[in-house]
């Protein structure tokens, strides 16, 4: 089962940032895109964000996909993905 999700993210104000996604769980949960992408300043960016279970109990637990800072290594935005792959978005 594979869940995909469209997120927005808002670029911090001053400067744009080099950005990643990463899962808590990464051994059971695979996120992407895998590579890291730049977040421009004072916008919005839509986000394609697809997520994997790699076996079937990783739908038992909750994880959460964290957007990084690579830079700062500062959590940019957090989402939790819970038991039925239900989405719940919370930016930090």
């Amino acid at each position: 089962m594979r869940v995909h999700l469209c997120w927005t993210c808002r670029g911090c104000s001053g400067s744009s940032r080099l950005v990643q996604c990463f899962s808590s769980h990464p051994s059971v949960v695979t996120v992407e895109p895998h590579e890291s992408f730049m977040l421009p300043a004072n916008s919005l960016q839509e986000l394609d964000v697809r997520i994997r279970p790699m076996s079937a109990c990783a739908t038992s637990q909750l994880t959460y996909i964290n957007v990084v800072d690579v830079e700062l290594h500062q959590v940019h935005k957090r989402t939790v993905a819970g038991p039925t792959m239900k989405i719940a978005s919370d930016c930090v």
